[in-house]
Protein backbone atom coordinates (compact mmCIF):
# COMPACT_ATOMS: atom_id res chain seq x y z
CA UNK A 1 0.00 0.00 0.00
CA UNK A 2 2.81 2.32 0.91
CA UNK A 3 4.43 1.63 -2.46
CA UNK A 4 1.27 2.80 -4.28
CA UNK A 5 1.23 6.02 -2.27
CA UNK A 6 4.88 6.68 -3.04
CA UNK A 7 4.26 5.86 -6.69
CA UNK A 8 1.31 8.26 -6.76
CA UNK A 9 3.44 11.01 -5.14
CA UNK A 10 6.13 10.46 -7.75
CA UNK A 11 3.56 10.73 -10.56
CA UNK A 12 2.28 13.98 -9.10
CA UNK A 13 5.82 15.34 -8.84
CA UNK A 14 6.57 14.38 -12.46
CA UNK A 15 3.32 16.04 -13.60
CA UNK A 16 4.26 19.18 -11.64
CA UNK A 17 7.76 19.19 -13.17
CA UNK A 18 6.32 18.79 -16.68
CA UNK A 19 3.96 21.70 -16.06
CA UNK A 20 6.85 23.89 -14.85
CA UNK A 21 8.98 22.94 -17.87
CA UNK A 22 6.13 23.80 -20.25
CA UNK A 23 5.69 27.20 -18.59
CA UNK A 24 9.46 27.85 -18.78
CA UNK A 25 9.51 26.88 -22.45
CA UNK A 26 6.69 29.35 -23.15
CA UNK A 27 8.54 32.12 -21.30
CA UNK A 28 11.77 31.34 -23.16
CA UNK A 29 10.01 31.41 -26.52
CA UNK A 30 8.32 34.71 -25.62
CA UNK A 31 11.69 36.21 -24.65
CA UNK A 32 13.21 34.98 -27.91
CA UNK A 33 10.37 36.55 -29.92
CA UNK A 34 10.73 39.87 -28.07
CA UNK A 35 14.49 39.93 -28.64
CA UNK A 36 13.98 39.07 -32.31
CA UNK A 37 11.41 41.87 -32.68
CA UNK A 38 13.83 44.34 -31.07
CA UNK A 39 16.64 43.34 -33.41
CA UNK A 40 14.36 43.58 -36.46
CA UNK A 41 13.31 47.04 -35.28
CA UNK A 42 16.95 48.09 -34.96
CA UNK A 43 17.45 47.19 -38.64
CA UNK A 44 14.89 49.84 -39.55
CA UNK A 45 17.46 52.50 -38.60
CA UNK A 46 19.60 51.46 -41.57
CA UNK A 47 16.57 51.34 -43.80
CA UNK A 48 15.50 54.86 -42.85
CA UNK A 49 19.06 56.15 -43.21
CA UNK A 50 18.92 55.03 -46.86
CA UNK A 51 15.58 56.74 -47.38
CA UNK A 52 16.85 59.99 -45.85
CA UNK A 53 20.05 59.88 -47.93
CA UNK A 54 18.00 59.36 -51.10
CA UNK A 55 15.66 62.20 -50.18
CA UNK A 56 18.64 64.48 -49.43
CA UNK A 57 20.29 63.76 -52.78
CA UNK A 58 17.02 64.11 -54.69
CA UNK A 59 16.20 67.49 -53.15
CA UNK A 60 19.40 69.24 -52.09
CA UNK A 61 21.69 67.42 -54.50
CA UNK A 62 19.58 68.31 -57.51
CA UNK A 63 19.87 72.02 -56.67
CA UNK A 64 23.63 71.81 -56.13
CA UNK A 65 24.18 69.85 -59.35
CA UNK A 66 22.20 72.45 -61.28
CA UNK A 67 24.34 75.26 -59.77
CA UNK A 68 27.50 73.36 -60.73
CA UNK A 69 26.37 73.34 -64.36
CA UNK A 70 25.33 69.70 -64.64
CA UNK A 71 22.82 68.82 -67.33
CA UNK A 72 19.17 68.02 -66.68
CA UNK A 73 19.84 64.49 -67.93
CA UNK A 74 22.49 64.00 -65.24
CA UNK A 75 20.11 65.24 -62.55
CA UNK A 76 17.33 62.94 -63.82
CA UNK A 77 19.73 59.95 -63.89
CA UNK A 78 20.83 60.77 -60.33
CA UNK A 79 17.24 61.04 -59.10
CA UNK A 80 16.33 57.74 -60.78
CA UNK A 81 19.41 56.08 -59.26
CA UNK A 82 18.44 57.25 -55.77
CA UNK A 83 14.84 56.12 -56.25
CA UNK A 84 16.09 52.70 -57.39
CA UNK A 85 18.29 52.49 -54.28
CA UNK A 86 15.40 53.41 -51.97
CA UNK A 87 13.00 50.96 -53.65
CA UNK A 88 15.62 48.19 -53.52
CA UNK A 89 16.10 48.85 -49.80
CA UNK A 90 12.34 48.67 -49.28
CA UNK A 91 12.07 45.42 -51.25
CA UNK A 92 14.96 43.84 -49.33
CA UNK A 93 13.45 44.66 -45.94
CA UNK A 94 9.73 44.32 -46.59
CA UNK A 95 9.25 40.66 -45.66
CA UNK A 96 11.27 40.84 -42.47
CA UNK A 97 9.52 44.10 -41.49
CA UNK A 98 6.12 42.45 -41.79
CA UNK A 99 4.44 42.71 -38.37
CA UNK A 100 3.35 39.07 -38.47
CA UNK A 101 6.85 37.79 -39.20
CA UNK A 102 8.18 37.91 -35.64
CA UNK A 103 4.92 36.44 -34.32
CA UNK A 104 4.97 33.56 -36.79
CA UNK A 105 7.27 30.63 -37.28
CA UNK A 106 10.77 31.43 -36.01
CA UNK A 107 12.30 29.20 -38.68
CA UNK A 108 10.75 31.50 -41.31
CA UNK A 109 12.19 34.54 -39.51
CA UNK A 110 15.64 32.93 -39.62
CA UNK A 111 15.24 32.21 -43.35
CA UNK A 112 14.17 35.81 -44.03
CA UNK A 113 17.10 37.13 -41.97
CA UNK A 114 19.47 34.88 -43.93
CA UNK A 115 18.03 36.20 -47.22
CA UNK A 116 18.33 39.83 -46.11
CA UNK A 117 21.92 39.23 -45.07
CA UNK A 118 22.66 37.80 -48.53
CA UNK A 119 20.87 40.75 -50.15
CA UNK A 120 23.06 43.16 -48.17
CA UNK A 121 26.13 41.31 -49.41
CA UNK A 122 24.92 41.16 -53.03
CA UNK A 123 24.01 44.86 -53.03
CA UNK A 124 27.72 45.71 -52.99
CA UNK A 125 28.10 44.15 -56.45
CA UNK A 126 25.59 46.68 -57.77
CA UNK A 127 26.25 49.69 -55.55
CA UNK A 128 30.02 50.05 -55.88
CA UNK A 129 30.17 49.86 -59.71
CA UNK A 130 27.19 52.21 -59.97
CA UNK A 131 28.88 54.70 -57.63
CA UNK A 132 32.06 54.59 -59.74
CA UNK A 133 30.04 55.12 -62.94
CA UNK A 134 28.12 57.97 -61.31
CA UNK A 135 31.37 59.65 -60.19
CA UNK A 136 32.77 59.34 -63.73
CA UNK A 137 29.56 60.80 -65.18
CA UNK A 138 29.64 63.62 -62.61
CA UNK A 139 33.25 64.40 -63.49
CA UNK A 140 32.38 64.46 -67.19
CA UNK A 141 29.45 66.80 -66.56
CA UNK A 142 31.70 69.18 -64.61
CA UNK A 143 34.39 69.04 -67.28
CA UNK A 144 31.84 69.92 -70.00
CA UNK A 145 30.24 72.74 -67.98
CA UNK A 146 33.35 74.54 -66.68
CA UNK A 147 36.43 75.88 -68.42
CA UNK A 148 38.41 76.31 -65.19
CA UNK A 149 40.15 72.94 -64.83
CA UNK A 150 41.40 73.67 -61.30
CA UNK A 151 37.79 74.22 -60.25
CA UNK A 152 36.73 70.92 -61.86
CA UNK A 153 39.63 69.03 -60.23
CA UNK A 154 38.77 70.56 -56.85
CA UNK A 155 35.07 69.62 -57.08
CA UNK A 156 35.90 66.11 -58.35
CA UNK A 157 38.43 65.60 -55.56
CA UNK A 158 35.83 66.69 -53.03
CA UNK A 159 33.28 64.33 -54.58
CA UNK A 160 35.72 61.41 -54.47
CA UNK A 161 36.61 62.15 -50.82
CA UNK A 162 32.90 62.42 -50.02
CA UNK A 163 32.24 59.13 -51.80
CA UNK A 164 35.03 57.43 -49.84
CA UNK A 165 33.75 58.78 -46.52
CA UNK A 166 30.16 57.91 -47.44
CA UNK A 167 31.29 54.47 -48.59
CA UNK A 168 33.06 53.81 -45.31
CA UNK A 169 29.99 54.90 -43.34
CA UNK A 170 27.79 52.75 -45.58
CA UNK A 171 30.05 49.71 -45.18
CA UNK A 172 30.09 50.14 -41.40
CA UNK A 173 26.29 50.37 -41.35
CA UNK A 174 26.08 47.31 -43.58
CA UNK A 175 28.47 45.43 -41.32
CA UNK A 176 26.36 46.25 -38.24
CA UNK A 177 23.17 45.23 -40.04
CA UNK A 178 24.71 41.93 -41.12
CA UNK A 179 25.94 41.36 -37.55
CA UNK A 180 22.41 41.97 -36.22
CA UNK A 181 21.03 39.54 -38.79
CA UNK A 182 23.63 36.95 -37.77
CA UNK A 183 22.55 37.42 -34.14
CA UNK A 184 18.91 36.85 -35.10
CA UNK A 185 19.80 33.69 -37.04
CA UNK A 186 22.04 32.29 -34.28
CA UNK A 187 19.56 33.06 -31.54
CA UNK A 188 16.74 31.28 -33.34
CA UNK A 189 18.86 28.28 -34.28
CA UNK A 190 20.10 27.73 -30.70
Amino acid sequence: METNTELEKMRMQIALLNEKLNKEEIVTERMLRNTTKDKISSLRIYQWAEYLAALFVITFGSLVFKDLGCSDLFIIVTVIFMIVCAVATFMMHRKLNNADTANGDLYTVAQLARKLKKDYHDWLYFGIPMLILWLAYFSWELYKANSDQDYVIGICTGAIIGAIIGGIIGLLMQRRAKSTLTDIINQIEE
